[in-house]
């Protein structure tokens, strides 16, 4: 599991096997050890009752995204690479949640650097 912080922005990226981890145990959590505290990001599975979007939260030093039972088995059994949600907070801001299946970033980067190298052969062929 990957985390990535930016301002007003999350994006955590799972493997495959996390996200069938996930859809089983309806909760992971990673730990990164500090000298003085532990920094913990999580995945959990929740009950529609509570929304039906992305949610975040940080307690006891714990960001929990909160992933509500029906999107998240869609996204758990579909070939959809990714959730993303945008979620107001207290002071009126906003903050945007990604959840994606690290298999989808490789796919993005491989046809990106495909990308790259056809117009760097058509360059080639016009000069």
């Amino acid at each position: 599991m990957k985390l990535c912080i930016q301002s007003n922005f999350i994006c955590i990226q799972l493997t495959h096997e996390e996200v069938e981890w996930l859809s089983q145990e309806r909760y992971i959590e990673w730990n990164t050890p500090f000298v003085s505290h532990l920094f913990s990001y999580a995945q959990q599975i929740s009950p529609d009752i509570y929304g039906n979007e992305l949610s975040a939260d940080f307690q006891n030093g714990v960001i929990t995204i909160y992933i509500p039972e029906k999107m998240a088995f869609n996204w758990i059994r579909s070939d959809f690479e990714k959730i993303e949600s945008c979620m107001e907070v207290d002071n009126g801001e906003k903050l945007f949640l990604v959840l994606e299946k690290e298999d989808a970033v490789y796919s993005e980067k491989r046809a990106g650097e495909e990308a790259e190298a056809l117009r760097n052969a058509l360059d080639l062929r016009i000069h």
